[in-house]
């Protein structure tokens, strides 16, 4: 059994600054987003390098808008309420994935009216790489000790001594495995091959639903308003995401057949 009170959340320090695996989490997934741009998707796809540096600082942006404020609509909003200053306190965690994803939907959309491009080409090119991102966002939630598993008397289990002393399942290191591995091969082979623009999309906010709506059966339920039909606010929402990807894939299926 690992305790994870020799992680600390402070990767090192820079002077009188904290740099936090958190943020060197998404850094991380931004490189790999921009090597991946600029060496395979953008001269696949014909588009200007000079649009990489403002395409990749508007999706951050839209990140880190999208994230955190979907954390707080989705499940932290009585205290927002009480408190709207800790919208900004991003430092103490708290970013919603399919909060980010609304508002990189919504960042993709004014981004490829402005330079008319294709807004499906660019939405695949993101898809492709979220798995990475997804990656090191997990790990850095397990070394945070947020967003804990269930308890159980699994040999694997991990103690999270800011939360209590049970042994419980490692849910991050499941998600980081299956969202972030197993998702990013999946997408990696579809890369490899010709479909039309959305299909990847597509494909990849149904497999991603299927399978956080797995984890979640791991993860401790976090239902601020309410369980419905015994389902955590991320199943539902997985649900919800699960038929916007399947009605993209319905289209663009249609779309290639043709």
């Amino acid at each position: 059994m690992l305790e994870t009170s020799w992680f600390d959340p402070v990767a090192f320090y820079i002077g009188p600054f904290a740099i936090r695996w958190y943020g060197l989490a998404y850094v991380s997934g931004f490189i790999a987003a921009f090597f991946f741009a600029k060496r395979y998707y953008f001269p696949a796809h014909q588009i200007s390098h000079q649009l990489l540096d403002p395409f990749m600082s508007s999706m951050i942006i839209s990140v880190i808008v999208g994230g955190r404020l979907g954390h707080i609509l989705f499940y932290n909003l009585y205290q927002a309420i009480e408190d709207p200053m800790v919208i900004f306190k991003i430092w103490q965690g708290g970013m919603s994935f399919h909060g980010a994803l609304i508002g990189l939907t919504i960042g993709l959309f004014i981004f490829s009216s402005y330079h008319r491009l294709s807004f499906w080409v660019l939405s695949d090119f993101v898809c492709l790489v979220a798995p990475c991102g997804i990656f090191f966002g997990r790990l850095a939630n397990f070394i945070n000790g947020e967003l804990v598993g269930r308890v159980t008397d699994a040999w694997w289990a991990v103690v999270f001594p800011m939360v209590d002393q049970l042994p419980r399942h490692p849910s991050q290191l499941y998600e980081a495995l299956f969202e972030g591995v197993f998702l990013g091969l999946l997408m990696w082979r579809l890369f490899r091959k010709t479909y039309a623009p959305g299909f990847i999309s597509g494909f990849f906010l149904c497999a991603y639903a299927v399978i956080r709506f797995c984890m979640e059966f791991f993860r401790m339920p976090e239902c601020p308003y309410g369980c419905y039909f015994g389902l955590d606010m991320g199943q539902m929402l997985s649900i919800v995401m699960f038929m916007t990807g399947l009605m993209i894939l319905l289209r663009k299926t249609q779309y290639q057949q043709h």
